[in-house]
């Protein structure tokens, strides 16, 4: 059995899904750290766009978090307990978490 690849293809969708894996894994340890550090967590609520920049958010991420966009955050790759720790932070009620999280079929 013969498998064909197209290299070029494959090569851009690895690309890619790492670039996604990687922002994910950015947005995981800026949440994790606002989580767990009072210091980091006190300069978000204070300036969160410095504080999204330092963790290398691009615009489209820094929209999903600033929008509490939870469904895309939770497509994106986002740990869903960092998130319920976020929602905190961002004085979100539950209720409007899981609206936002059963907008969109995940």
């Amino acid at each position: 059995m013969r498998f064909k690849y197209n290299l070029q293809r494959d090569w851009n969708l690895t690309i890619e899904r790492g670039r996604k894996d990687l922002s994910a894994y950015e947005i995981n340890k800026l949440f994790h750290a606002i989580s767990v550090n009072e210091e980091v967590k006190q300069r978000y609520i204070e300036n969160r766009e410095t504080v999204m920049n330092e963790y290398h958010l691009n615009k489209q991420e820094q929209r999903m978090v600033v929008e509490n966009d939870f469904a895309a955050l939770t497509e994106y790759g986002v740990n869903g307990l960092i998130l319920m720790r976020i929602k905190d932070v961002h004085q979100v009620p539950v209720p409007d978490m899981l609206k936002s999280l059963k907008s969109r079929e995940l």
